[in-house]
């Protein structure tokens, strides 16, 4: 049984950028029983090449080029997504999703380098192993690689105004201005 990762990925940019970016990494799923598109694919933006495919036989050859290449083994699973823009000209695209195992760290910065004028921030916490992470990608490259553990006993909640409880993490609560993020639970 997988241990799924909780990921949050904000990508901050011109509209413009941030249209595009949503209108390439949206798929027909082809698997499931709807036409409904999924918002995030990591194989439209990051595709298995034919021949690793051609081996589909060899689950391990294709989990270790999805590991090598995406960080985790498998696609963006349960994903939702928000476009906010701020203004005429910018904004943000967000994206909450699962990932088996780890976080899709190196799906961000190779997807980072496709789409240079946006920057990407990916938030990860995965609660059975008390792991959480801050990944912050621009053009092909990972500018800011945290990863942290953490006790669970020792984090805080608070219910913010629509109801929902959060999780404050050590790193927020000693960088507030930096890290404005919030992880649901």
């Amino acid at each position: 049984m997988a241990n799924y990762c909780e990921n949050h990925l904000t990508i901050t940019g011109r509209r413009e950028d941030l249209e595009a970016f949503r209108d390439a990494a949206a798929e027909i799923d082809k698997h499931g029983e709807s036409d409904k598109p999924i918002p995030l694919s990591f194989h439209k933006l990051v595709p298995i090449p034919d021949h690793i495919k051609a081996l589909s036989d060899e689950y391990d050859v294709i989990a270790l080029w999805m590991t090598t290449n995406w960080g985790c083994r498998g696609g963006a699973l349960d994903v939702e997504h928000c476009f906010f823009c701020d203004n005429e000209s910018g904004g943000q695209l967000v994206y909450e999703f699962l990932t088996k195992w780890t976080a899709p760290s190196m799906f961000v910065e190779a997807v980072s380098a496709k789409y240079p004028r946006l920057i990407f921030t990916l938030i990860v916490f995965q609660p059975d192993a008390e792991f959480a992470g801050l990944y912050i990608a621009r053009r092909g490259r990972l500018a800011v690689n945290i990863n942290t553990s953490y006790d669970v006993n020792a984090m805080d909640e608070y219910s913010g105004g629509d109801g929902c409880k959060w999780r404050i993490l050590p790193y927020q609560e000693r960088y507030p201005k930096e890290f404005n993020l919030r992880i649901g639970l």
